[in-house]
């Protein structure tokens, strides 16, 4: 699966530089490395997308082809055998497309996953998580902080 992120900013270097109190720019490389790190924690630990992205994935037909990726908010194109498939011959639904005519070979779906803005409490989460790293680089890094796994674990999907 190929993923290509369209939306950046959901949680800003600003934003965290303002978190730690660190008014200069000679840790905005590292921050923003750290930042990127605690996203995709809390994506991996909650098993929803919080930056918008697309995605691509190529799998064999199946009337019905599962995703396993959330929150999806359209799918851009589907191909079989080169050809585009027509938007009236599947429908997204629960995170997966269910094709109405049967097709053969692979096919390549092209869709976007993600919020376009974050709760407060996951912004938060992801703040304390780049936060413990920058503040602690040599600590073990193997699990969230609790306060993040805290706020993120009503946003938690366990059945993907």
């Amino acid at each position: 699966m190929e993923r290509v992120i369209v939306k950046q900013d959901v949680v800003t270097l600003a934003e965290l530089k303002g978190h730690l109190r660190i008014i200069g720019e000679e840790f905005d490389l590292m921050l923003t490395t750290y930042l990127k790190a605690a996203l995709l924690a809390a994506e991996n630990y909650t098993n929803v997308i919080f930056q918008p992205s697309d995605f691509t994935v190529t799998l064999p037909f199946s009337t019905v082809v599962e995703l396993r990726i959330r929150p999806i908010t359209e799918v851009i194109e589907i191909r079989c055998g080169g050809e585009v498939v027509s938007a009236a011959d599947y429908q997204l639904k629960d995170e997966a497309v269910h094709f109405a005519v049967p097709l053969s070979g692979e096919v390549t779906i092209k869709f976007r996953a993600g919020l376009d803005v974050l709760a407060e409490d996951v912004k938060v989460a992801v703040l304390m998580h780049a936060s413990k790293i920058f503040t602690n680089p040599v600590d073990s890094v193997e699990t969230l902080p609790t306060v993040s796994r805290n706020l993120l674990s009503p946003y938690k999907v366990w059945s993907i």
